[in-house]
């Protein structure tokens, strides 16, 4: 996978350039310092991804984005920012990027990223798929009161049930948060069990709404 870097902190840069390229079998082909320079870049060099800051001199990340997309729509943009607000989010998935992660993720967060990008899907770090879980428990709340779905789930168990939705496998899901798929397994039967799913059904149903959720976040 052939991946432009778009960050104008040199230090960040570097220290993602090593992690990429060291640990996920990355090949970072071009790096820019802003928008104007990214959009130069990935018309010379048609990489695979741009890995995206939003804040930068000249010209933001959204901005950058959308004229990428026009200029080589098979790039896919993933974003790296300090951002969580669903504002930026929002933003972001309408520009046309494909995931959406932050810039204290871990290494097993960002490989996962990549490789849900190389097979077509959308991607979001945890703390933004937090936000459209919250999403979804005031819109369930509105319908039944008695309910509080997110309270009722860990940080860890939303990391699961978003990489469910985002249609990863368990073994993907073990190997991105470093744990046995025994334990993935434990994780989704305590979901469940907590949000009253009372079957597969139902399970699917909501993950089915999440990853609708994703594609369209929420305002």
């Amino acid at each position: 996978m052939n991946v432009v870097l778009v960050e104008d902190h040199i230090i960040v840069r570097q220290g993602l350039k090593v992690l990429l390229e060291t640990k996920a079998q990355v090949k970072v082909v071009g790096e820019a310092n802003n928008g104007r320079e990214a959009i130069e870049l990935v018309q010379k060099l048609a990489p695979d991804v741009v890995i995206m800051d939003i804040s930068m001199p000249e010209l933001n990340g959204l901005e950058a984005t959308k004229r990428i997309l026009e200029l080589c729509p098979k790039t896919k943009i993933l974003i790296l920012s300090m951002h969580q607000e669903k504002s930026y989010i929002k933003q972001a998935f309408q520009a046309g990027v494909m995931g959406y992660i932050l810039k204290d993720a871990v290494y097993g967060e960002i490989r996962l990223a990549l490789e849900s990008l190389r097979q077509g899907k959308t991607f979001l770090g945890p703390s933004i798929s937090q936000l459209i879980l919250d999403s979804f428990v005031l819109k369930k709340g509105r319908e039944d009161t008695s309910l509080d779905y997110l309270e009722r789930l860990t940080p860890r168990e939303r990391e699961v049930l978003q990489l469910f939705a985002e249609k990863n496998t368990r073994q993907d899901i073990a190997d991105a948060l470093f744990i046995s798929p025994k334990t993935v397994d434990r994780h989704r039967e305590n979901i469940k069990l907590k949000l009253e799913l009372s079957d597969e059904a139902s399970f699917t149903r909501l993950l089915n709404l999440i990853n609708s959720a994703g594609n369209s976040p929420p305002s």
